[in-house]
């Protein structure tokens, strides 16, 4: 794998180095890992899904724009669409019980970044497991919120966020939100989700088995994102 893409996350969930001399010294001198990989409904996905905020900006943001402001586009972009965003919804089933929230962002992430940010440390994929973040709240200030949290480092509150880790779930959500996989938006709900248990077999650094999420993290800084 060569970090070739804007924010490269599933590069630095997997702790390969950013810069193209430390990505192609893993494929020579690294070892061959076994990940998983998450599923919507029949179709595969590498690193995390997402529905509401992050998926309307990922469906909004022209190729044309990423190419010349990279990250920094989706953030232009979000500033324009948090004008309008309503919460919605959402309704989660696992083993036939249901759940229901008002949500404004919702992460489903095998791997731990989002547009290059370290946003799910529960997730990894070698685990079984997807990590489901719902961001709760009455007003689309607390979405407002969740980004100063996330740039400033601070933890979230029992009251802002519900985290689930389970092998298999359905998400439905009122009204009907886009579904965005990988950064690009590919459905809408309701949606099917899933693991493939040790589907795909890349070469990783040396000791990536070893490593959890954040120290996986401080292996990425060999270059720019």
């Amino acid at each position: 794998m060569l970090p070739l893409g804007t924010a490269n996350s599933f590069a630095r969930t997997l702790g390969i180095p950013l810069d193209l001399t430390g990505a192609v010294d893993v494929l020579v001198n690294g070892k061959v890992a076994n990940i998983d990989l998450g599923k919507i409904n029949d179709g595969y996905f590498a690193n995390g899904s997402s529905i509401g905020m992050p998926a309307l900006v990922g469906r909004s943001t022209p190729h044309s724009l990423k190419k010349w402001l990279g990250r920094g586009a989706y953030g232009l972009v979000a500033a324009y669409k948090f004008i309008r965003f309503m919460p919605f919804h959402c309704i989660v089933t696992v083993d036939g019980q249901q759940t229901s929230f008002q949500a404004f962002d919702v992460l489903i992430a095998s791997g731990g970044y989002q547009g290059g940010v370290l946003v799910a440390r529960e997730a990894d994929p070698r685990d079984g497991k997807i990590v489901i973040r719902i961001l709760k709240g009455p007003s689309k200030w607390a979405l407002a919120k969740k980004w100063a949290r996330i740039a400033l480092g601070v933890p979230f509150g029992p009251s802002d966020l519900e985290i689930m880790r389970v092998a298999e779930l359905t998400i439905d959500a009122v009204p009907q939100q886009y579904v965005a996989v990988d950064g690009e938006v590919i459905t809408q709900t309701p949606i099917r989700v899933s693991v493939a248990r040790e589907a795909l077999h890349l070469m990783t650094p040396e000791g990536f088995e070893e490593l959890r999420i954040d120290q996986l993290a401080s292996r990425t800084g060999h270059g720019s994102g």
